[in-house]
């Protein structure tokens, strides 16, 4: 490692980052094991940074350097699911997991490194990581554990303790004695060195127990905070002092912030500080407990056209949900706000179906669907959405969760077992696609829901054309298009009950419709501010 310190005054163990670094320079693909808070991220990150800035010039490879952060990840038809997302591009349902690889493999080879950051937890990772290593793809990868896997893993350790006699400042107290400065306004000088290494000591040498404590150093010296950590009991052990360094700068907070770092521990893929504001109900709540967070380090930022988009390392976001669930009322209520938050950022992104958000869908939908079916619902209709990306099967599981929570009742039934008929017509149930679209098209029929009517016969013409009964299907589509009048409706009903005809070899009747169905479409492109009552795409009609 060279003698100076990073632009950022971060160290990182010299081998690992000189490791590290040959790698990532030669864009080959590599592993990052440690244990939490260790520095794994900030080291990949701190190698992109490099790559940007060395020579004074902006690197073409930066420049598609993909962060993706996996921590709310949990098997790899989810991580297929975020990578899509991140490249902006849609994954057919009806792709198999080894299509979508290959199809995603494609779209990432070239000058594009990847950062997956916290997959230890996702089952079944080590064989794709594998297949897309030999594919090309240059990956850096980020885990808690050792994985079995060809890719070359280098694993971080603690931060350099020296002899404090030596004369030297060491890695860890090097990282105290900056972060204090930048975060208590304190320098420590010679006098502190050797307080300061045995501090560093009683830490560890890790990275954020370090980053966490730093700040209680501007109303404690060194030796008083090592007193205090004595008198603790505080083990040696890793774990039990970043947790414990975790406690500490919570207790530094302020009643604000603490409710802040509360309710920012409810989402997962992080947040923007709208949703935020609508947990706590304040706008400046949300601004100052947000900047206490940052200066902190228990927090970090990413800048995005729209805005900041805030999230919490895993270790912390942990520690603060685990402090909110002892208070349950309050739990439930944040829970709750959490959820309509994310629902109305659901809603409002539109057709643009923002993947950042769907993490935070899941896991709104997995804590209100039993004990609030209608807000679970909701959230399942828009988590279901096609532009989500979510697979059939993952779709027709959340349904079908949603249906036996919710009943046949409120308005949204009709909906629901549309939806799921259409997954499970993709799925090739077509039994159960059946009678799913003809439950839905009875609810909406007693609810006086058109467009929901007309889309159950379209589905219910799909499935009859699925088994080859074109007369049958042609019949059940005939009678959506009475029903529906929007003009997209109507140009791709014209397309199916074309293809009915073609299937009968009864091209004649199948010609006029489909140049019919052309002209529509036509006219649509050309004022598409008059097709916003049609159907959304992917449901029923596909």
């Amino acid at each position: 490692m060279k003698s100076q310190l990073p632009d950022n005054g971060y160290v990182e163990p010299g081998t690992c980052f000189a490791l590290a670094k040959a790698a990532f320079s030669q864009r080959q693909c590599f592993l990052l094991t440690g244990p939490p808070g260790i520095g794994k991220t900030r080291l990949a990150l701190e190698l992109a940074r490099r790559s940007s800035t060395e020579g004074g010039c902006r690197h073409e490879s930066f420049a598609e350097f993909l962060d993706l952060r996996l921590k709310d990840v949990h098997d790899v038809d989810g991580l297929l699911s975020r990578v899509a997302g991140a490249l902006r591009y849609r994954l057919p349902p009806t792709l198999s997991r080894a299509a979508a690889s290959r199809k995603l493999v494609q779209l990432l080879l070239g000058p594009a490194t990847v950062l997956l950051d916290h997959v230890e937890q996702i089952e079944g990772i080590e064989p794709l990581l594998d297949e897309w290593a030999s594919a090309g793809v240059c990956l850096v990868v980020t885990s808690q554990r050792a994985l079995k896997t060809k890719l070359a893993q280098i694993e971080l350790t603690r931060l350099a303790l020296v002899d404090p006699g030596s004369g030297r400042w060491g890695e860890a107290a090097t990282l105290l004695r900056t972060r204090s400065e930048e975060l208590a306004r304190v320098k420590l000088g010679e006098l502190d060195r050797e307080d300061a290494h045995a501090l560093a000591a009683a830490l560890d040498g890790h990275p954020l127990a370090i980053e966490l404590f730093a700040p209680k150093l501007g109303v404690l010296t060194p030796r008083e905070a090592l007193h205090r950590l004595a008198r603790r009991d505080v083990a040696t052990n890793l774990e039990h002092n970043l947790a414990l360094s975790i406690r500490t700068a919570y207790d530094l907070l302020d009643e604000r912030a603490r409710a802040c770092l509360q309710a920012a521990s409810l989402f997962r893929g992080g947040f923007v500080i709208d949703a935020l504001t609508h947990l706590l109900e304040d706008e400046n709540a949300a601004i100052d407990g947000l900047s206490q967070l940052r200066e902190r380090s228990m927090l970090f930022a990413e800048r995005a056209p729209s805005g900041y988009r805030f999230d919490l390392l895993a270790s912390i976001q942990r520690f603060a949900e685990r402090e909110l669930e002892s208070d349950t009322a309050r739990y439930q209520e944040l829970a709750r706000r959490h959820a309509e938050a994310t629902l109305r950022l659901a809603v409002a992104d539109g057709d643009a179906q923002s993947p950042a958000e769907t993490s935070n869908l899941q896991i709104a939908f997995e804590r209100t669907h039993s004990r609030q079916p209608e807000l679970g619902a909701q959230l399942c209709l828009a988590l279901t959405h096609p532009k989500r990306g979510l697979s059939y099967a993952q779709a027709n599981t959340l349904l079908t969760l949603t249906l036996e929570s919710l009943g046949d009742e409120p308005s949204m039934s009709a909906e629901l077992y549309l939806r799921r008929g259409t997954a499970r017509r993709f799925l090739g149930d077509l039994r159960a696609a059946h009678a799913d679209l003809t439950r839905a098209h009875a609810l909406a029929s007693s609810r006086d829901q058109a467009s929901t009517v007309a889309e159950a016969l379209a589905g219910l013409g799909n499935v009859a054309a699925g088994t080859s009964q074109w007369q049958l299907g042609r019949s059940y589509i005939e009678q959506a298009l009475v029903v529906h009048p929007a003009a997209r409706f109507q140009a791709l009903g014209k397309v199916m009950v074309a293809n009915t005809f073609c299937n009968e070899d009864n091209h004649d009747a199948a010609e006029p419709l489909m140049r019919e169905a052309i002209t529509d479409a036509e006219r649509i492109a050309r004022r598409p501010h008059q097709s916003r009552g049609s159907p959304r795409p992917g449901r029923a009609l596909g």
